[in-house]
């Protein structure tokens, strides 16, 4: 009698139930790597997103006089700033180096920043920013 067990060709079920394992196994890790990497891309383009976001709004609050708008809510491209302002120090006339009081007023501010795009909050921060207020004319008589 001949014994097919030694002359058996191709794989057995056995055989092919481990390499079905074993290609399943790194088939999970793989996808479970790729997984991991789009989550970390997702988290890196939001800070990107947000670090635009606070450049922005830095550049607007900047160009705003708070004295003359402590608060409001302004749209600005696909973003909304919103800003109150508080003053943390009391109005004081700017001095100019001749010692003379110039045509200004300065207040210093502590300004409360919030950055949206669409309705969903990216970033909150403050800040301290001078606001000022003309309160003398230029005199030009000589």
């Amino acid at each position: 009698m001949h014994n097919n067990f030694f002359l058996q060709k191709g794989f057995s079920l056995l055989e092919a139930i481990v390499a079905l394992l074993l290609v399943t196994t790194l088939g999970l890790g793989l996808l479970s790597w790729a997984n991991n990497n789009l989550l970390n891309l997702t988290k890196i383009e939001k800070a990107y997103e947000r670090d635009d976001a606070i450049k922005n709004a830095l550049d607007f609050i900047e160009a705003i006089n708070l004295t003359e708008y402590p608060s409001g809510k302004e749209q600005v491209g696909h973003y909304t700033f919103e800003w109150s302002a508080n003053a943390i120090e009391p109005a004081k006339d700017v001095i100019l180096s001749a010692g003379y009081p110039g045509l200004y007023e300065v207040t210093l501010y502590l300004a409360h920043i919030s950055i949206f795009i669409n309705t969903e909050l990216i970033h909150q921060f403050t800040l301290h920013q001078v606001g000022f207020k003309q309160v003398r004319e230029r005199n030009l008589s000589l």
